[in-house]
């Protein structure tokens, strides 16, 4: 059976050879034309003189040209031009062949060159998350290395009436804690007093406050309820404090009212920045 195969693959590889060369010759007009003189010639001058009687005035006199020489001569015309097909073909091939490699090529040179930007892309990229991680490390030793007060809620204290906020530290001792006046609508939020010492481990300390209008009087109501009396939905609140070498400190905070919090009252950290000592 391998056997079998490999004549019938032969054989079948030499027919589309042959077919291509009959292609190549019907293609070629120059060999194609010649042997049809050729053999036209032949037959005329060796067959059609010979066998067909002419009359003397209308045949004419032509050298002989023997249907046998004219078989060599198709013949070798026939060779030339399966010859000069095969060199057409052979470098059609080779041109094929070589410009598949310098594709080849040139594709291979473009992938190492896209290898080498991905590879400096994913340095850049290490660099920068190990450039980023050292910020956030920086970041947090700078957090853990100066205090840092937030507003965090607003109730009432459980062993007084009024109601103050309720503020935390997440950082070094704070002293000298503070809350500045906050405008609300038509009156203006003071805390009662501030602060003198908080550490982290304090935990929450509680600041009263109290809501004058323009009268000088207090309002009675609670924050939610005058927030939402004067149509407020948030206000803005600054901390001020000094750390332990005197360097001083603002946070802002901002309180929204919101009915789904705790108390109608949601607290956000803002930010935090250096600032100068209270006047």
């Amino acid at each position: 059976m391998p056997k079998a195969e490999s004549l019938s693959s032969h054989i079948r590889e030499r027919r589309d050879y042959l077919r291509e060369c009959w292609q190549h010759i019907t293609q070629h007009w120059l060999g194609a034309t010649m042997i049809f003189l050729v053999a036209s010639y032949s037959v005329y001058t060796d067959w059609i003189l010979r066998t067909v009687k002419i009359p003397a005035d209308l045949a004419l006199e032509l050298p002989r040209l023997p249907l046998a020489w004219a078989a060599v001569i198709v013949l070798a015309l026939l060779f030339f031009v399966v010859l000069e097909g095969g060199y057409r073909r052979l470098k059609a091939e080779t041109q094929l062949k070589e410009k598949s490699e310098n594709k080849q090529a040139q594709l291979e040179k473009d992938n190492q060159k896209l290898l080498c930007e991905l590879a400096v892309a994913q340095q850049g990229l290490q660099n920068a998350n190990a450039h980023f991680e050292r910020l956030q490390n920086e970041i947090a030793e700078l957090r853990r290395t100066f205090p840092r007060i937030e507003v965090i809620g607003c109730e009432r204290a459980v062993t007084h009436l009024y109601e103050g906020l309720v503020v935390r530290n997440h950082g070094e001792p704070a002293f000298n804690i503070e809350i500045l006046p906050v405008q609300v609508g038509s009156a203006i939020l003071r805390t009662v007093r501030g602060v003198e010492r908080l550490a982290k481990d304090d935990g929450e300390r509680h600041m009263q406050f109290e809501i004058q209008n323009k009268s000088g009087g207090v309002e009675s109501q609670k924050l939610f309820d005058f927030m939402r009396t004067q149509n407020i939905d948030a206000i803005d609140v600054l901390v001020v404090y000094k750390d332990w070498e005197n360097h001083w400190y603002r946070t802002l905070c901002k309180i929204e009212r919101d009915v789904l919090a705790r108390g109608g009252l949601a607290f956000k950290h803002v930010s935090q920045e250096r600032t100068k000592p209270p006047a």
